[in-house]
């Protein structure tokens, strides 16, 4: 009954009235997040397959080249539909290519109804991990990419279109379509008939209303350390005015930083479900919302933010109304950090909104007056905007649309966060997948394997949220995760080799460990989440029937594999990893740290060759994390197995299934064949 529902209440918020088979996807949205929109891509054809509206040789054209907009089109594709991508850009993606100082995280707006358990989005295509918005844009082009050459059902996109318009159905056509016609360079104006229509156009470019105006995708001076103190003004009370707000108050800011740092702690968990009730009971109450955000008070957090405040700023921000920061139009994080920043008094507000024109004062500074205060005026060194787009983008390029969504964008505006169902995954299952769904390489292209590398965590040990073995014993020995990386981090920055700081940094972990009473018992408690990897043995099985080398290149702890793995001495002809040492009663005393981390596992892999008389070109590396990718590129191939970071995504191939058997079919040509 549910997926019913669901079903009927994604396509009710995304058909246009009268206009049956055409579909704006996401241009009404609120708590917009690339995730999102692409769960909402893929909510919308899978609900259109699933009322047989969406079905093999449907003719479907997307309107828009964005994220959203090839997501819908993969999917389709993948469904049995067959379709035209339009853009009227050059190229795919072209608003967040350059953009490298938004960073993007898939799960950030779910705090606190969910912690951040990934930091990828798992999506059965265009899973990327959380990055720069240029670095995830590289991520998915790489992947249209290749479902471009490989899927025949997706024709070649046109761009740089003008004038796309949607003629009504002429009665006396039987079975008409929906004809679209659009302005073509070097061909002129063509017109094709479509089944489905789907408007996937963004939300239109911002205001300019300082003439050097960034857009909220464009890099800025935001991040830029000043020598004096800079008097800034935000305008706009939204998700992007909150984060450019943020931004400006917070040292080095990111979502998911700031997230990570307290989400895990018990006292937010309380703070999270108090948040998600209020949210609940004062439904449609703004002002009921803006005194309780106003008198929360979370010391722990205000403590934590306190430690980040910038000093190069005085913050101001400005709106018609006070009430609409705390009002329930922007998201739950969001209004949860600026409340306790306020409380720091590391913002200040002043009532708006601004008087336009804007003109700059013999300082060079922007002179703004204020309406509500009477023509006072005060100047500012920056000035950001966030007023939304000039005219948004399904109105100027479908302004006869626009017009009759009008009570369709009502809907839109008072739908509260945790009731949008059309961000909520449908039981999509396996609909996306494809008969090969990894690609199959010709074993000519890799050459000869002798030697398979595996990192350990992540990729032959796995569970929920897993990436480390490190965090585990940190945390159960009531140590914050945040403390370990934090130390990790000042010991890499400074300027020693790779061996003197991780050394230095593991010898200070053991003494932590040591005055905490660490005890080789404790081991069976903390790996108790963890799994072996589906198919590891039949994976190593398998390579060792062939005669290849076996090996571990870890920078993990080997009591976890004596837990899980117990007979791994039997299994890998080679083991490098950070050796835990107890004493006679089974107390902690120290760590022989591994030399063959981040930067150096490629020494291990070359150092493996000279004993073997192997050459580099005839390895693989198979890992997932931030300190495998160092490997990519030096001689051998790597797969990136489920990665969960972003710089895995460069490998030479991707394995999103959890299952080590999936890795075989890069490695042997007959393998491949017999699927």
């Amino acid at each position: 009954m549910f997926e019913e529902e669901a079903i009927s209440a994604v396509l009710d918020l995304m058909e246009v009235p009268s206009r049956s088979g055409v579909y704006v996807l996401g241009c009404f949205g609120r708590y917009i997040t690339v995730y999102s929109q692409q769960v909402r891509a893929l909510n919308l054809v899978y609900a259109l397959n699933q009322c047989s509206k969406l079905k093999t040789d449907t003719r479907v054209c997307v309107v828009g080249a964005g994220i959203a907009g090839l997501t819908a089109a993969v999917g389709a594709a993948r469904l049995g539909a067959t379709v035209q991508v339009l853009e009227k850009r050059p190229r795919v993606m072209g608003l967040q290519k350059g953009s490298t100082q938004r960073f993007l995280h898939p799960h950030i707006y779910d705090w606190p109804a969910f912690e951040l358990e990934s930091d990828s989005p798992g999506l059965p295509f265009f899973d990327w991990s959380a990055s720069t918005a240029e670095d995830v844009v590289n991520q998915i082009d790489k992947e249209w990419a290749k479902e471009l050459e490989l899927n025949p059902r997706i024709l070649p996109p046109i761009f740089s279109v003008s004038d796309v318009a949607l003629e009504n159905d002429d009665p006396g056509i039987s079975d008409p379509g929906i004809r679209i016609t659009w302005n073509e360079p070097n061909k002129g104006t063509q017109g094709i008939d479509f089944d489905i229509v789907i408007l996937a156009v963004g939300f239109g470019s911002e205001m300019d209303v300082t003439g050097a105006q960034h857009g909220y995708w464009e890099d800025d001076r935001l991040v830029k350390v000043h020598e004096s103190v800079k008097s800034c003004l935000v305008s706009g009370t939204g998700d992007g005015g909150l984060t450019d707000l943020m931004q400006l108050c917070i040292r080095d800011f990111r979502h998911d930083r700031i997230v990570n740092m307290f989400a895990n702690d018990a006292r937010s968990r309380s703070i999270g479900l108090e948040l998600l009730q209020v949210e609940s009971d004062y439904r449609g109450q703004p002002r009921k919302l803006s005194d309780y955000y106003q008198k929360l008070h979370v010391p722990h957090v205000q403590e934590l933010l306190g430690s980040m405040l910038r000093k190069d700023t005085d913050v101001t921000l400005t709106g018609g109304s006070f009430l609409k920061i705390y009002g329930g139009k922007s998201s739950i994080l969001n209004r949860f950090i600026v409340s306790q920043l306020m409380h720091l008094k590391a913002w200040k507000w002043v009532l708006g909104p601004i008087q336009f024109p804007l003109s700059r004062n013999s300082q060079n500074k922007f002179a703004v007056r204020f309406r509500a205060k009477d023509g006072i005026e005060k100047s500012f060194d920056i000035l950001i905007t966030r007023h939304g787009p000039e005219t948004p983008a399904l109105q100027f390029g479908f302004p006869d649309i626009w017009h009759e969504c009008e009570d369709l964008a009502k809907r839109w505006r008072a739908l509260p966060q945790n009731l949008d169902l059309t961000r909520k995954r449908l039981p999509w299952k396996d609909a996306f997948e494809t008969v090969d769904d990894i690609e199959l390489t010709p074993a000519s292209k890799v050459g000869p394997i002798r030697l398979v590398a595996f990192d350990l965590d992540g990729t032959l040990l796995r569970a929920n949220n897993y990436k480390w073995s490190w965090p585990l014993v940190w945390t159960f020995l009531g140590y914050p995760d945040s403390l370990r990386a934090r130390i990790m981090a000042q010991y890499r920055a400074q300027r020693y080799t790779h061996n003197q700081w991780y050394k230095a940094w593991c010898d200070r972990s053991a003494r932590l460990f040591k005055k905490k009473g660490l005890k080789r018992s404790h081991f069976a408690e903390i790996t108790s989440s963890l799994m072996v990897t589906d198919g590891m043995r039949e994976t190593i099985q398998e390579l060792k029937a062939r005669g290849v080398k076996l090996a571990i290149i870890s920078g993990g702890i080997d009591v976890f594999l004596e837990e899980k793995i117990p007979d791994y001495k039997s299994l890998f002809d080679y083991v490098y990893i950070n050796q835990f040492r107890f004493d006679d009663e089974g107390a902690f005393i120290g760590v022989l740290s591994t030399k063959y981390d981040f930067e150096e596992k490629w020494t291990a892999v070359e150092l493996i060759c000279k004993t073997e008389g192997f050459s580099p070109a005839q390895t693989v590396f198979v890992g997932d994390g931030f300190n495998d990718a160092d490997v990519i590129g030096k001689g051998g191939r790597t797969i990136a197995f489920t990665p969960t970071s972003a710089e895995m995504t460069n490998a030479d191939f991707i394995v999103h299934e959890a299952d080590l058997r999936k890795i075989l079919p890069f490695l042997f040509q007959e393998s491949a064949s017999n699927g």
